[in-house]
């Protein structure tokens, strides 16, 4: 019978709890999302900048490792295997590409340090803001339901349009 507005709204009705726990479920995840990053927003800033050495100190010792085993299996074979020496030199030089950045990185960290104690600060008190400002949290999934909304009745349109028959023009 194609698409029509009875069929529609009984599927909203029938979703009626889904579509509601998922509002519910955003407005929770925005306050908290707001409560998490004025209260922890230093610890996140700390773990993600150890992360990124313990991260890089991990994959530079592998592939110094796996240069190591590379240049033994090498000499083992006399240097007949070409492509095993090339794959070492790939391995060392990674290795030793990351030690670089990392230490570029520390360099970096250690003389921006103010910028980002001060970008720390203003991702608190933004925080603040929107943790007394309840209202605030209310905009983006407001304007997202509002999108959804329109996107929907276009797309309930276009499925009405094409479900009627052939389009002649």
């Amino acid at each position: 019978s194609g698409v029509n507005l009875e069929s529609a709204i009984e599927s909203i009705y029938v979703n009626r709890y889904v579509l509601l726990g998922c509002l519910v479920f955003a407005f929770a995840l925005s306050y908290f999302f707001s409560f998490f990053l004025q209260h922890c927003t230093w610890l996140i800033v700390l773990i993600s900048i150890i992360d990124v050495y313990v991260l890089g100190i991990y994959v530079s010792a592998i592939s110094w490792k796996k240069y190591q085993n590379m240049k033994e299996q090498h000499s083992a074979t006399e240097g007949a295997d070409e492509e095993l020496s090339n794959n070492a030199k790939f391995y060392k030089w990674l290795s030793i590409g990351i030690w670089i950045v990392l230490t570029l990185l520390l360099i970096i960290t250690v003389c921006l340090f103010d910028r980002i104690k001060l970008a720390v600060n203003v991702i608190k008190t933004a925080a603040e803001f929107v943790g007394e400002e309840k209202g605030i949290i209310l905009v983006p999934i407001v304007l997202f339901l509002v999108k959804a909304s329109y996107v929907t009745v276009h797309l309930y349109g276009t499925a009405a349009i094409f479900s009627t028959g052939e389009i002649y023009h």
